[in-house]
């Protein structure tokens, strides 16, 4: 399928593993010109060589940035848009599912959870908005099944994917006639240090059956199956999907909103 975003600039938060990473490498495949921003410098050095190797005659920049830290995207998003101008495409990927199960966690843990899993993307997207309105571009935040189901996540996660369903929902409608925004909520995604492959090493037996039992088609998601969606959504073959909350779950969701 012809996706039609070759050079087509995309900028990409926390794309340095999981995911993000996918993410970041099937833009490339497709030609286009990626910029990733992620906090972890360990990370980012890692990855640039990486990418380089796999994609020697692809343009890929990275920018390291906490971007739970309002003050500090600001300066980035400055940096990027002095170097490239407008964006096309915006993919909010940063998120962490760690926590207690506690029903209602210690202070600092909502605060640093809806810090990653919302505030982020907020900063980011605020920053960004005026360049994706020039492009006529969208916006994808990667979500989760949590924000749609009642599930044994830990409970500032879920409201704060929660908050980021309803942001994204909010942001189509208002902006409907000039962006497209839409949202991707996986499921059990398996990749190599993600928190599936740490319980899978911990309780093989136990996790696996908790797989056959509540994913009816009794298997982890891949990054490239996440990835390969949002590489649709970016295209203008989904150009009539706008306000969407594409779920990529294997079937494990109930409820039908």
């Amino acid at each position: 399928m012809q996706l039609s975003l070759e050079n087509k600039k995309i900028l990409i938060t926390g794309g340095t593993s999981g995911i993000g990473f996918e993410i970041l490498k099937s833009f490339l495949k497709e030609g286009s010109q990626v910029i990733s921003v992620s906090k972890d410098i360990k990370k980012v050095k890692k990855i640039k060589n990486t990418i380089n190797s796999l994609f020697p005659k692809e343009s890929c920049y990275f920018y390291t940035c906490d971007c739970t830290n309002y003050d500090e995207t600001f300066i980035t998003f400055k940096k990027i848009y002095k170097e490239f101008g407008d964006i096309d495409v915006l993919v909010n990927n940063i998120g962490h599912g760690s926590g207690n199960n506690e029903p209602l966690p210690k202070q600092k843990d909502w605060k640093s959870s809806l810090n990653i899993n919302f505030n982020s993307a907020q900063h980011v997207t605020s920053l960004f908005i005026k360049s994706l309105l020039n492009t006529k571009g969208n916006i994808i935040f990667i979500g989760s099944i949590v924000s749609k189901e009642a599930l044994n996540a830990p409970t500032p996660y879920t409201v704060a994917k929660s908050a980021l369903l309803s942001f994204s929902k909010s942001l189509a409608v208002k902006y409907g006639d000039k962006i497209r925004v839409n949202t991707v909520s996986p499921g059990n995604i398996l990749f190599p240090n993600g928190s599936w492959d740490k319980k899978l090493k911990v309780n093989k037996k136990e996790i696996m059956e908790y797989i056959y039992n509540n994913v009816p088609m009794k298997r982890f998601g891949s990054p490239e199956e996440i990835a390969a969606t949002v590489l649709f959504l970016s295209s203008e073959k989904a150009s009539f999907i706008n306000g969407a909350n594409l779920v990529v779950d294997g079937g494990q969701s109930k409820c039908t909103f």
